[in-house]
């Protein structure tokens, strides 16, 4: 699930034209692989995310641990329902296999970017 998951991540990474300065919210980021990727797409931006497993927020941790330390990268226990970030803090926002109202995704997005993520809920990996 993993590997399908990661595929799917760097499909809809591919999808949301991350921009250099972007800032990226991942809505259960799992052991951090895409997460990783949004790093590298975004240099001059920021990646945060939560989890609702604290295995999954210890994986991810560890795995991204350099960007972490840069302060590039921000990865957190809890749930789409209270993200831990303010109103509007990002550009665009992914969620991989998470069974949160998609309603609550929207809140930390700007009103742009959400449309977009909106408009390309097709995907070849779940047809």
């Amino acid at each position: 699930m993993a590997r399908t998951n990661a595929d799917c991540g760097f499909w809809v990474s591919d999808l949301l034209q991350i921009a250099p300065k972007d800032r990226v919210l991942e809505v259960g980021f799992g052991p951090g692989v895409v997460t990783e990727r949004l790093a590298k797409l975004a240099p001059a931006g920021r990646v945060a995310g939560v989890d609702q497993s604290i295995e999954m927020v210890e994986l991810a941790r560890a795995h991204n641990i350099t960007a972490i330390q840069k302060g590039r990268v921000d990865l957190q226990w809890g749930s789409v329902e209270s993200l831990p970030f303010g109103d509007s803090t990002f550009d665009k926002a992914l969620a991989i296999n998470s069974m949160a109202p998609l309603k609550a995704y929207s809140r930390g997005v700007n009103r742009g970017s959400w449309d977009r993520v909106k408009s390309n809920m097709r995907s070849p990996f779940f047809n």
